[in-house]
């Protein structure tokens, strides 16, 4: 149980942090700022089985999976969705969130074009991508504020 009210203190982490992007340019993002920044950041990679099988629930990273990544003093890049965010604040994990703002489906598209690699990551659909980021923004714009929320054109 937590009190009804608690002071609040500023205080540095003192360990690295995860990093969670949002937006239709977020998978892009992740790959690009591991393989660009390596010594400062590497990706925490989804559960891939359970007890043998394909798992079907995506976004399933373990705690153990982030901390080992924060031992090594990088920041773990994570693909989560937001109530996940909640959760690691409650593990007192407190993630750098990071929205991408999407200006138009069009913006989208060429920025994909633009910066994927690989075929598959081109040809997700941008209108797709984009509708997704709007109603992101709407329902959990209290992940993420403005302050760590970017335009790009």
């Amino acid at each position: 149980m937590f009190p009804a009210y608690e002071r609040v203190v500023l205080r540095e982490a003192g360990f690295k942090r995860p990093v969670v992007i949002f937006g239709p340019l977020a998978d892009i993002s992740r790959e690009r700022l591991a393989a660009d920044y390596a010594t400062a950041y590497e990706v925490a990679r989804n559960e891939g089985t359970v007890s043998g099988q394909k798992s079907n629930r995506k976004g399933v990273i373990r705690l153990n999976t982030i901390k080992d990544i924060i031992e090594k003093d990088k920041h773990a890049v994570l693909d989560i969705t937001p109530t996940a965010v909640q959760k690691l604040n409650y593990a007192q994990l407190y993630p750098i969130v990071v929205f991408l703002d999407p200006q138009s489906k069009a913006v989208v598209k060429d920025l994909r074009m633009r910066l994927a690699c690989t075929e598959p990551e081109k040809k997700k659909k941008p209108g797709k991508l984009y509708d997704r980021a709007v109603k992101m923004q709407r329902g959990y714009s209290h992940v993420f504020n403005r302050y760590n929320s970017f335009k790009f054109w």
